[in-house]
């Protein structure tokens, strides 16, 4: 019973969760991956004309079963590019294949294999969370070994409160020592908190090696466990459907067996001497079931970026080069400085959140920043619709730069009177020169890398009712606010699930 509750839970924050990532990703799709957009997707596809025909007729059902299951998870996530290759999109994905798992089937209800699924999930949090942790050590960042870091990340009070916390603690430690103070004449100098590591990086590092192989020896013992326990109870505890019983546990142990084998190569990246406990069968698995994305290695933030200031790029267009030059203004990355930051979640908007990677380097190692300019200057509505305002709609722009600068917020003194910017910024140096709208350099190396389309893409047989009646939807839907139409979306979800949750314990008499 304790099982199928955890299941729901599960199962329900999934559903929820990936509501509000597709329909987030929805409202940004024709601007990041349309036939106008930064990233067309139709330049990724491979098949030509016909052969894409052959899947959309439908007497053979086959090919379009291959298709689902085979070439469609595949290319949902190599098509994605940078705009779906955050850490995020890939605990999602591996989780929701884990949800597939947990998920009851008819006519089954409780089973004995429910906690293998369980245990499964729980995995995947552990992997997380310890690879989350080690990596930024093993880094050998100095930022996060000198703990210089968590200044960043954690706010002054939290860190006010874990200092309050030490010397709680060195209080109750000091009246354990007054005893051996008072009876042994032990002295005692002085006294100071300091926060620090004591172990060097390379003796980590050792540790890292050692502990690894041990979590992954009790991470294999505790998963067969949970086998032989969920064996013990079919014969123990089901009384009725037994046929159908005996082959979902089948079924769960075979697939759960599956995702955990390949999971273990994905845990052991950290470590080189783990790696080679992992059997070369497993190693072969995760080899050719590494394109669906069903498990992947973790770890946020190795490297510590921001600590001094929140790196920005500025583009800003002109109709004249010495002329005036006017800001572009983004949906939620900072840009003005009396403009507060905007509240977004849950809500992600992409081209927002990959400018601020962007200006971690360099153009040329962003392409689709390049794809940006290029639409900017043409005002192409595809993806202007992604940013705040469009500055040039009465005329086009003729030239197009970009500069770096590091943001800081302002600071607050009760003193004084109450600042009128939110932001104050220091100029870092120059992003992208200064392009022109009729630049062939920039416009050809678009067509050859596939950012813009050198003709339309059509199928045969193509449903262009369906698709007009498609882009008519999504152009009233992208007129609304979309942090609005996002939270819109889950309320309206959020009221529907309550309601048949209510209605289903109602009994009519008649």
């Amino acid at each position: 019973m304790k099982a199928k509750i955890v299941k729901d839970i599960l199962l329900i924050g999934h559903s929820f969760i990936y509501l509000a990532a597709l329909t987030s990703l929805y409202w940004q799709i024709p601007g990041l991956y349309g036939e106008k957009g930064l990233i067309p997707v139709a330049s990724k596809f491979s098949c030509d004309k016909s052969s894409c025909h052959s899947y959309q007729n439908g007497v053979n059902i086959l090919p379009i079963v291959i298709n689902f299951f085979c070439i469609a998870p595949s290319y949902a996530l190599q098509v994605g590019d940078v705009f779906l290759q955050f850490q995020w999109d890939s605990l999602l994905i591996e989780s929701g294949a884990l949800c597939i798992l947990i998920a009851p089937l008819p006519f089954v209800g409780s089973s004995p294999a429910d906690n293998i699924s369980l245990y499964l999930m729980r995995w995947l949090v552990f992997r997380l969370m310890y690879s989350s942790g080690v990596v930024k050590l093993t880094s050998h960042c100095p930022l996060w070994w000198d703990l210089a870091a968590t200044k960043g990340i954690y706010p002054r009070f939290e860190r006010s409160l874990t200092f309050l916390g030490t010397l709680i603690s060195a209080i109750f430690i000091i009246s354990s020592l007054c005893f051996f103070v008072y009876y042994f004449n032990v002295g005692i100098d002085g006294f100071k908190i300091a926060s620090s590591i004591a172990f060097t990086m390379q003796q980590f590092d050792e540790f890292v090696e050692k502990s690894t192989i041990w979590l992954l020896y009790i991470g294999v013992i505790g998963f067969f466990a949970e086998v032989i326990a969920a064996v013990l109870r079919y014969f123990t505890e089901i009384h009725e459907s037994k046929l159908l019983s005996l082959l979902h546990l089948v079924y769960v142990i075979i697939v759960a067996t599956f995702f955990f084998s390949i999971s273990t190569v994905s845990f052991v990246v950290i470590s080189n001497q783990s790696q080679s406990q992992i059997p070369t069968i497993v190693k072969y698995m995760h080899h050719y079931s590494k394109s669906y994305g069903l498990t992947h290695s973790y770890g946020l933030f190795r490297r510590m970026t921001g600590l001094h200031g929140r790196p920005e790029i500025i583009l800003e267009g002109s109709y004249e080069l010495n002329g005036s030059w006017t800001m572009f203004d983004f949906y939620s990355k900072p840009g003005k400085l009396d403009e507060r930051p905007r509240f977004v979640l849950p809500h992600q908007p992409r081209l927002d959140w990959q400018m601020w990677f962007a200006a971690l380097g360099t153009y040329h190692n962003n392409a689709f920043f390049l794809s940006l300019a290029y639409h900017l200057l043409r005002n192409n509505s595809e993806v202007t619709y992604l940013m705040k305002k469009y500055p040039f709609e009465a005329k086009l722009p003729n030239f197009i730069r970009a500069d770096l600068y590091l943001y800081h917020y302002t600071k607050i003194s009760l003193k004084d009177e109450w600042p009128k910017d939110y932001w104050r910024r220091d100029f870092q140096q120059k992003y992208l020169p200064t392009i022109t709208r009729e630049d062939t350099k920039l416009s050809d190396y678009l067509h050859e890398n596939g950012f813009v389309l050198k003709k339309q893409f059509t199928l045969k047989n193509q449903n262009f009712d369906l698709e007009n009646k498609l882009q008519t939807l999504h152009g009233f839907v992208r007129t609304l606010n979309p942090t609005t139409f996002v939270d819109s979306v889950i309320v309206a979800h959020v009221v529907l699930f309550v309601a048949h949750i209510k209605f289903k314990k109602v009994t009519i008499v008649q």
